[in-house]
């Protein structure tokens, strides 16, 4: 895995988009500088539940 992308298939990282609005490449990338204190619980909770 390189160190810019998740291992998040396409299907996945569509739920996240569709399901949760957290938003990422259909390829697995996100951008991690959005992510702060009021939104890492929910963002990896999302990212839980499509995994």
């Amino acid at each position: 895995m390189k160190a810019d992308k998740s291992p998040l298939t396409k299907d996945q990282m569509v739920r996240l988009r569709s399901e949760f609005a957290v938003y990422g490449t259909n390829t697995g990338r996100m951008c991690v500088a959005a992510l702060n204190s009021h939104n890492i619980g929910y963002v990896s909770l999302a990212i839980a539940k499509v995994i």
